[in-house]
């Protein structure tokens, strides 16, 4: 196999030779979100022969401007019409992460402590590997020179209406970050501030794991009732890369996928989205420009299934998403007070009603249960901003996001608990699609938490 180095040190990429077959690994992993690249990290530190498939490669164009969130080369989407398009139950707006480091590469750089008690009623124990997954991913807490006013008022109305909050964490190296940047709103970060799975991932090629980019993975391929590998094609070519254990990690749609094609039975039978709305407001004499767009505080209230948190967004992407639900027209009107806008978004923990298919269209159901909370969250949303400050009548939401899809092969459904296909034994998975149920919060802690769970299971039981 011909290896071309392309920024040496920090990424490796292949060019097809005759053959098509590439063997010998101790394990193949499918994707390079944050959940593959720490456990393709954790793999190679420690000897084991590691390959890493990747349908995008490490394209960093656009990277800390808003076109970063509709490049090609980052994400997976049907723009414009994902924000421009009216909500559906099988046409709800989602921008799925590609390339190295997937989502982490636009994401808002959130993190929430996992629920482990959540996770145990399904027989995983995540909390032994959490110091060493927030070390992993940089977990922070929010200084409070970058607590700008903004973020103060939402905490004012949380304080007024006795709503209780707990300190935000995040993925933000904060020695290297600006007071009053506004990237880390999903369009991605230029000067390394942030943590993303591609830092994993450049340390696993250090330690000899390859990356095989443009490579769009199809199934698994099953030998002896057992996954040794994956089928893909680069740029169109067929190839097939082998290895004693195969990972899936194409994240929370891309994985389910690969599983129905691959023989998991009950794959993609259910998901849950973490259903989320943006709601903006404007608050008279504010000016936000000290404000960063990370979250300073959550509100966590799993009684009422619902998620809280301050975040404001790049100006570009804030009048993309006040446009969605307010028309062109009549949001080019109020175009000049985004200094005085505050933001929030919302999330629900939804049921896992909804499905997807084969061919990759989905429908997600939302249940009784679900469009309550919805609602509940919604006018809680409402009364908060009012009480920060807001004109009530300048209040208004964004259309509802999946945020999340995840739980599409649940552990305690299609997988045990260490992530193994019950029906395609060898054949593990390491992103959202495993969550066994809906977290109702930003997933990548719990992912990489899973990562290095998951990473010492394989060393010290499955690869011995």
């Amino acid at each position: 196999m011909d290896e071309v180095k392309t920024k040496p040190g920090k990424t490796k990429e292949f060019a097809l030779a005759m053959t098509t077959r590439y063997d010998g690994y101790d394990v193949v992993i499918a994707g390079s979100g944050p959940g593959g690249c720490v456990l393709a990290k954790d793999l190679a530190c420690k000897g084991k022969r590691v390959a890493v498939l990747e349908q995008g490669d490490d394209s960093r164009a656009f990277i800390g401007s808003p076109l970063a969130m509709v490049c090609g080369k980052h994400t997976v989407s049907d723009f414009p019409n994902a924000f421009w398009g009216k909500l559906t139950a099988s046409k709800a707006e989602v921008i799925l992460g590609k390339g190295l480091g997937g989502g982490t590469k636009l994401y808002g750089a959130n993190a929430v402590m996992p629920d482990f008690d959540l996770w145990r009623r399904h027989d995983v124990d995540l909390e032994p590997f959490i110091e060493d997954a927030k070390e992993e991913c940089w977990i922070s807490t929010v200084p409070e020179e970058f607590i700008g006013p903004g973020a103060k008022k939402i905490q004012e109305g949380y304080r007024k209406l006795g709503i209780a909050v707990e300190p935000a964490l995040t993925h933000i190296r904060y020695d290297l970050c600006k007071v009053g940047c506004k990237q880390c709103g999903a369009a991605g970060c230029k000067i390394g501030a942030r943590w993303e799975g591609k830092i994993a991932a450049e340390d696993a090629i250090e330690h000899g794991a390859e990356f095989i980019y443009h490579a769009v993975v199809d199934r698994a391929i099953v030998e002896n009732g057992k996954a040794v590998g994956f089928k893909a094609t680069v740029k169109g070519s067929p190839i097939e890369v082998r290895g004693k254990v195969a990972v899936c990690a194409c994240g929370g749609y891309g994985s389910v996928l690969v599983a129905k094609r691959s023989g998991v039975k009950g794959a993609g039978n259910r998901f849950t989205g973490d259903p989320c709305v943006i709601t903006f407001g404007f608050v008279e004499g504010l000016d936000n420009s000290k404000d960063s767009s990370t979250a300073s505080v959550f509100a966590n209230d799993t009684e009422n299934g619902y998620f809280f948190m301050d975040q404001l967004l790049p100006f570009p992407v804030w009048l993309m998403n006040f446009a969605t639900n307010e028309g062109p027209l009549s949001a080019a009107k109020d175009i000049n007070k985004y200094k005085s806008a505050i933001i929030g978004m919302l999330k629900i923990h939804d049921e896992d009603e909804g499905y997807v298919r084969e061919d990759g269209s989905f429908d997600k159901i939302f249940t009784k249960q679900d469009k309550e909370r919805l609602a509940y969250a919604i006018d809680l949303h409402h009364k908060i901003f009012a009480a920060a400050g807001c004109d009530p009548k300048s209040i208004h939401d964004s259309n509802v996001i999946l945020g999340h899809p995840s739980g599409t092969v649940p552990i305690g459904k299609a997988l045990d608990k260490w992530g193994e296909s019950v029906d395609v034994p060898n054949l593990y998975f390491c992103d959202a699609s495993v969550f066994p149920e809906a977290l109702g919060i930003p997933p990548t802690l719990n992912i990489v938490n899973f990562a290095k769970y998951l990473s010492n299971h394989l060393l010290t039981t499955v690869l011995q």
